[in-house]
């Protein structure tokens, strides 16, 4: 039997119970096997397979939950799209843009400065980025 969970629907909590199967004249849960369940990219749960209080349902009963590997990706990825805008920010305030102002204000018709200037960026953010 495979079961599934929305990514958007509340996360369980260890003992939380879901019922798989029912039936009014009762069940028999011989070699009821464990199992597992991934919620969205973040959880997974450890699931063992109960007979209901009443006798007349399978249930699994969430064991054990923590969460994936793929969990780490979406904040590692703010984080180096954060350290690369900070640094491109830092390219502004270079030696090489106060050098072009000093020569613009050194001109008598020339408003407009520009400065671009180039450098390897390696930000440490739990997944390897490199942008050149």
């Amino acid at each position: 039997m495979n079961v599934g969970v929305a990514g958007s629907a509340p996360a369980f909590k260890v003992g939380d119970s879901v019922t798989l199967v029912r039936n009014e004249n009762g069940v028999k849960t011989d070699d009821i096997q464990y199992g597992k369940i991934q919620q969205g990219v973040s959880l997974n749960y450890n699931l063992k397979g109960m007979t209901g209080s009443d006798g007349k349902s399978v249930n699994a009963v969430v064991t054990d939950k923590a969460a994936t590997e793929q969990s780490k990706s979406p904040v590692e990825t703010r984080v180096a799209v954060t350290g690369f805008i900070n640094q491109g920010a830092d390219m502004l305030d270079t030696a090489a843009f106060s050098s072009a102002a000093v020569a613009n204000r050194a001109a008598t018709n020339n408003p407009i400065v520009a400065s671009m200037g180039g450098q390897r960026t390696h930000i440490e953010s739990g997944s390897y980025s490199v942008v050149f």
